[in-house]
């Protein structure tokens, strides 16, 4: 590779003092994402684009010329759309994108190992005749690959500024910024892919246009890569092939990947222990400073029993949910979450669903809101739609403060084999009940309402690469900022709110004894309500406190922890988020005097909780993504009643199932 080296000159002044506007475009797997977060650092924010419910990602940084605005446009491999995302990408592209100013320049960012196929889109986009940069990214492989590029070469034929970086190392970051800095003031781009000057002739229909028109592109590639590409002999090239020959397997495959699964919810519990002990201290260290601080009354209690009680609950189990994001962000960035895809589509086509549904349903268990919003690379409609019916049924990280509560509660923390403990084993096992529930959902809905032909499936795999400590620091992050944003605000509000409703009416002494806590929340508005809910749950082994938390974890799944801390007043007299666990398992009936929560009960809580969609934002999103309007309610409502069905009778199923065998007893 030949490229032009020394320092960085200083690039001239901007004609306007408004921020730059600048998009990044490229094919899937190109390293995209990765280089606008190198390009930005941390000055990030995702929101969607007006109208629709594709996901944007934007970012700023700044040079000496003022501040640089930009936008990860969704990857494409063309700009002919067949999907949501790949229309916004070219809308934006040509300006009329509502509610997305024009832009000053495009960084067209293409995998120097392909570069061929990223050649195809990169054609497209120089003839729009925008300011315009490459990116030529991972540029540091080819020499393995036994490839060289003439950088000055390309640059000729392409008639615009190629810059190679490593965008997982931060290489070449700078020159890309200046050369994005000249690019408004450098000529246009004048592509001109038909060198022989002769008219096209007329074309006999629209399909034989595009089909002319993708001929003409690659010949004119062809050329252009036989004079800048020189290929040799690749050099210790076949470790790749080595281990795909092994993950790629039919039986090694699905084995190695259920082995990665397990050592993740493993993990949840061995690593941020020591992480939530931590919290869990600062809690209760925050909660004596109040008590110490305010006298005893109304205050103290709503800050103590009502705030700390109900957010600090829901804080603990921030450790695990980091770790759980930071091993989905290591499974993509290492390039083998396409390869799960492609070994798991041989399972999933007899269902009905296509390869690509794979991802989406694996991002679900970190959030089924932009899981759903993936769906959009499914081109088929009713294989997008019978995914996105199935996706909420994977567990997601709000479950996992439910799941971790009641196994750290009910399932004792004992090896099995020497190696893994049964509380990991559980949470697998909620993980897989899940899993298995959305495949046979799915099998359900391909063959009834969305029935149609299964595609096959057609995935680049991305070449294996070492994630960026960098870049998965700041994935791991931006979702751990999403949860505080929540638990500051969605659950601080609902554990406010419920506080007053356990609080008041005040209960009325009986001769003149004090009131206890039970009987002030059995009196209360709380408990009224609660009362009125009892007989519902009551055949699944559930008294009203449970049936109250359910309701309320509707806003969202994890407040029904820090409803029942609430409840329990888990900061109560220097009591830290971990007695909520010990509450539950002290927390009798008063009528038999037996144990009010068993490892039954426990058990078919968390089945209900796999299969119930108690999540607002994931039936708003579910609404928007269908259609919208009274189609997409239409949508939104069934799979919330399928789903409340599936939960209230495996939980019906497992608690009268267990009574049956005698599991039903407690200590």
């Amino acid at each position: 590779m030949t490229a032009a080296a020394g320092p960085v000159p200083a690039p001239p002044p901007r004609p306007t003092t408004r921020p730059l506007r600048v998009a990044l475009v490229g094919n899937p797997n190109c390293g995209k994402s990765t280089l606008f977060n190198a390009l930005t650092g941390r000055r990030q924010r995702v929101a969607n684009f007006p109208g629709v419910t594709v996901e944007r990602a934007e970012g700023e940084y700044r040079t000496e010329n003022g501040a640089v605005e930009v936008v990860d446009l969704p990857g494409t491999y063309s700009l002919s759309p067949e999907s949501p995302d790949e229309a916004i990408a070219l809308d934006v592209l040509l300006g009329r994108a509502t509610g997305v100013p024009p832009l000053d320049v495009i960084v067209i960012v293409a995998d120097a190992e392909n570069l061929e196929r990223n050649l195809y889109l990169a054609t497209e986009v120089l003839e729009l005749g925008r300011p315009t940069v490459i990116a030529l990214n991972r540029v540091d492989r080819l020499e393995r690959a036994g490839l060289q590029i003439d950088v000055v070469e390309l640059i000729h034929e392409l008639g615009v500024v190629v810059v190679p970086v490593v965008a997982t190392r931060g290489e070449g970051i700078d020159r890309l910024r200046h050369a994005i800095d000249r690019a408004v003031s450098l000529p246009r781009p004048a592509l001109a892919l038909d060198e022989s000057g002769e008219a096209a002739a007329a074309p006999d229909s629209a399909h034989a246009a595009a089909d002319r028109d993708a001929q003409r592109r690659y010949r004119w590639i062809a050329r252009v890569a036989e004079r800048t590409i020189t290929r040799r002999a690749p050099r210790a090239a076949s470790w790749s092939d080595r281990v795909d020959a092994v993950v790629l397997h039919k039986v090694w495959g699905p084995l190695i990947f259920l082995g990665l699964m397990l050592l993740v919810f493993q993990a949840m519990f061995s690593w941020a222990q020591p992480l939530a002990d931590g919290i869990q201290a600062l809690v209760a260290l925050t909660g004596a400073g109040v008590r110490a601080a305010i006298p005893p009354g109304e205050l103290r209690s709503l800050i103590v029993d009502g705030a700390l009680g109900g957010v600090g609950s829901v804080l603990v189990f921030l450790p695990q949910i980091a770790i759980l994001f930071l091993f989905i962000g290591i499974l993509e960035d290492s390039g083998y979450m396409a390869r799960a895809a492609f070994v798991m589509d041989r399972y999933m086509r007899p269902l009905g669903l296509h390869g690509k549904s794979f991802i989406p349903l694996i991002s679900g268990y970190a959030c089924a809101v932009p899981a759903i919003m993936s769906t959009r690379t499914i081109q088929q409609p009713k294989e997008r739609l019978a995914t996105i019916m199935v996706v909420p049924l994977m567990s997601c990280s709000a479950r996992l403060p439910v799941y971790t509560l009641l196994v750290a509660a009910f399932v004792p923390a004992v090896a099995v084999g020497g190696v893994l403990s049964l509380q990991g084993l559980t949470m697998l096992g909620m993980y897989l009940m899940g899993t298995v529930a959305a495949l046979l959902a799915a099998a359900v809905f391909r063959r009834t309402l969305l029935r149609s032909e299964t595609r096959a499936l057609i995935i680049e795999l991305p070449p294996y690469a070492v994630p960026s400590v960098r870049v998965l620091g700041n994935s791991v992050w931006q979702r751990v900022r999403l949860f505080l944003r929540r638990a500051g605000t969605v659950i601080f509000s609902i554990s406010i709110l419920l506080w007053g409703l356990a609080t008041y009416p005040r209960a009325t002494p009986v001769d003149g004894r004090p009131v206890t806590q039970e009987q002030q929340l059995s009196q209360s508005a709380l408990g009224t309500l609660g009362h009125a809910i009892a007989p519902a749950v009551r055949p699944l082994g559930y008294d009203w406190k449970i049936g109250v938390s359910m309701v309320a974890s509707f806003a969202a799944r994890e407040v029904f922890v820090s409803t029942m801390g609430t409840i329990y007043g888990v900061g109560h007299e220097g009591d830290d988020t971990k007695a909520l666990g010990q509450r539950l398992r002290q927390e009798r009936d008063p009528v038999t005097g037996r144990p009010a929560y068993t490892p039954l009960m426990a058990i078919g809580l968390m089945a209900f909780y796999v299969f119930a969609l108690m999540c607002t934002s994931t039936v708003t999103m579910t609404h928007k993504e269908t259609g919208g309007g009274w189609t997409g309610a239409r949508w939104a409502a069934l799979q919330f009643t399928y789903m409340l069905v599936l939960a209230y009778g495996a939980a019906f199923l497992i608690y009268h199932g267990g009574l049956a065998l005698g599991f039903g007893g407690g200590a």
